[in-house]
C-alpha cells in the first residue's frame, strides 16, 4: 500500500471491499480503526528534513463527511508532541494539509465538495508552497500558511486516525491505493496516476 509494497496492520477493525484499485479499507469512524505501519526505518521518513527532494503522496477516499475533520493519513505528525512528519485532513468541504519540518510548519487548507471517490495528489518540499491535485486539477486554496517551529522526530505511518490517544477525527469511509515517494513529483505525475483508474 505504501512505497515498496509494505504490509501494515488492520487495527481494531475495518473490512476490504470494493475499491478503485482492487480492494479499498473502509473504516466506520467510531472504533479508532486504521492501519498501523510501525516505524519506517529510512530517514526521510523519520526525520522530514532529510526528505531533501520533497515527498509525493497519492491516494483515493470515499468519505463520510462529519462535522470534525476525519484524518486520512498521519506520517509521524503529531501535533499535540511537536512531531515532524505530514498529516492530511478532509473537513465539510474542506481539505487540510499539515506538514512538518524541524523549523518549518506548512499549513494549507483547500476546497473540496464530496462527490463518491476522489483523487488525491499532494506535493511537498521543504521552504515551497505545498500542491495538491484533486480528481488531476489543483482546487481552490482558502489559506496557507508558514511558520517557525521546532519539532522532534517521528516516522510511524497511519492510516485513518491521527496519533493522539484520545481522539474523534478517525476517518469515515473508504481509502484505497495509497502511494508514497521520497521525491517532489510533477502535478503532471500525479495527473497520470489519476488518469490510469479514473472512472
Amino acid at each position: 500500500m505504501i512505497g515498496k509494497k509494505r504490509n501494515g496492520t488492520l487495527v481494531n477493525g475495518g473490512q476490504l471491499v470494493p475499491g478503485i484499485v482492487g480492494n479499498a479499507i473502509e473504516f466506520n469512524g467510531t472504533n479508532e480503526e486504521y492501519v498501523e505501519y510501525g516505524f519506517i526505518n529510512e530517514s526521510c521518513m523519520n526525520n522530514m528534513d532529510d526528505c531533501t527532494d520533497g515527498v509525493t503522496i497519492t491516494f483515493w477516499t470515499d468519505s463520510v463527511f462529519t462535522s470534525n475533520p476525519i484524518t486520512i493519513l498521519a506520517m509521524g505528525c503529531d501535533m499535540a508532541n511537536e512531531r515532524q512528519g505530514i498529516r492530511v485532513e478532509i473537513g465539510p468541504n474542506t481539505l487540510i494539509l499539515n506538514a512538518r519540518f524541524s523549523d518549518e510548519r506548512q499549513l494549507a487548507m483547500f476546497d473540496l465538495v464530496p462527490t463518491g471517490w476522489i483523487h488525491h495528489g499532494l506535493i511537498i518540499k521543504k521552504g515551497q508552497e505545498p500542491q495538491y491535485l484533486i480528481n488531476g486539477t489543483v482546487p481552490t486554496k482558502q489559506g496557507s500558511a508558514f511558520w517557525s517551529t521546532t519539532s522532534s522526530i517521528g516516522g510511524t505511518v497511519r492510516i485513518g486516525s491521527r496519533f493522539e490517544s484520545v481522539d474523534v477525527h478517525h476517518f469515515n469511509g473508504k481509502i484505497d491505493d495509497v502511494r508514497l515517494w521520497k521525491v517532489a513529483k510533477c502535478p503532471e505525475f500525479v495527473m497520470y496516476i489519476f488518469d490510469m483508474y479514473k472512472k
